[in-house]
Order: C-alpha cells, then structure tokens, then sequence
C-alpha cells in the first residue's frame, strides 16, 4: 500500500502549490504581514499546513492498508496489521513531507500555482534524472528525488538488483536522514527568501 501511495505523492504536494500560490494572488500574506503577523510565523503555519497533509496521508494509508489486511487474509488480527505498519507509514511520511517541502519552496519563488506545478513535475520527472545520468551513483543517490523515491521501493526493485546488480541508491534507513535534511533545507529557505522579498 505505501509503494502504491508513493505514486500519488505528488497530488498533496500540488494543494498546497496552491494553498501558497493563492496567498499571494489574493494578497492575503500582504495583509497579514500589515495586521503584524510576521513572516516567520507565516512560514511556520504552512509547514504546519505540510505536517498535516502528511498525517491525513499516513492515516488514509493506514486505514486502507488495514481494511485489505483485514478483509484478505482469514488469520490477521488488528493487532499484527498494526504491527507490521510503522516502520512502511513513516517511510511514507518522509517522502511525503520531502515532496511537500519541495513543492512549497517552489511555490514561493514563482507564486503562481500553474508554473509551480509545472516546475515540480518537471524536476521530479526530467531535470533531476537528467543530472542523474551525468553523476557516479556515489553522488546522484544524495540528489533530492531519488532518495525520496527509495522511502517508498517497489516490490521488484529487489529482483531487479540481483538481475542486473545492485543499484547504488541509499537503503531506506540512509534516505530517511536524507530526506528529512532536504525538508528542513527547503523550509529555511523558503524562510530566507519570504525574509528578503517585496509583497
């Protein structure tokens, strides 16, 4: 269910695209920063905004997860379905908070909702596998979007790596590390940047 879930990471990351993008269309940061709410406290509210995005995706995992675990297999209690779940749910969790992040930086430094998307997909999707493919694999696994898309592996990605050798990616474990340093690297500076910029 996570690796299924981790195809659709980037639907929560688009909200709050925009969510960000609409402050500053409607010029609502403006008025808040003009009624005294700081900046800082402003950024913190939307990681706060980001925390939850991930605690609604890590539940609607969770409760899925648990109605097939339940209905599919005749011997499984409620307590061993829950057993097995937190270590893949907090993998997830990761990823998703990594992508919102992200998404979140970008939605600032261009502050409208479409081009921002656009960026985002185009990051994930061909910028960053094209410095991939210029970079060892004892550089590119520290890259951003690949190490969020090991928190997630496919079932296969195991058979793959005794077929064609292992791939140089980071284990889940690592990437966890990784993945939450670029979270916070992408929050502080999107904190830098709203410090610096005009509203």
């Amino acid at each position: 269910m996570v690796y299924i879930a981790g195809y659709f990471s980037l639907l929560p990351a688009f909200l709050l695209i925009m969510l960000l993008t609409d402050e500053f269309q409607y010029r609502t940061l403006r008025q808040q920063v003009i009624d005294g709410a700081s900046r800082g406290q402003w950024v913190l509210d939307k990681l706060l905004v980001a925390l939850l995005l991930t605690a609604w995706g890590m539940l609607s995992v969770l409760l899925v997860g648990v109605f097939f675990g339940l209905t599919r297999t005749p011997d499984a209690s409620f307590g061993a379905v829950l057993a097995a779940a937190p270590r893949p749910l907090l993998l997830y969790a990761a990823q998703l908070l990594g992508y919102l992040s992200l998404a979140a930086l970008l939605a600032l430094l261009i502050r409208k909702s479409t081009p921002a998307i656009v960026a985002l997909l185009l990051y994930v999707w061909v910028v960053e596998r094209l410095i991939r493919y210029f970079l060892p694999d004892a550089i590119d696994r520290f890259l951003p979007v690949k190490a969020l898309d090991i928190l997630t592996p496919s079932p296969f990605a195991q058979t793959l790596d005794t077929v064609l050798g292992p791939s140089g990616a980071l284990l889940p474990g690592q990437a966890v590390l990784v993945a939450l340093g670029y979270a916070a690297l992408f929050w502080l500076l999107s904190l830098a940047w709203i410090r610096t910029r005009d509203l």
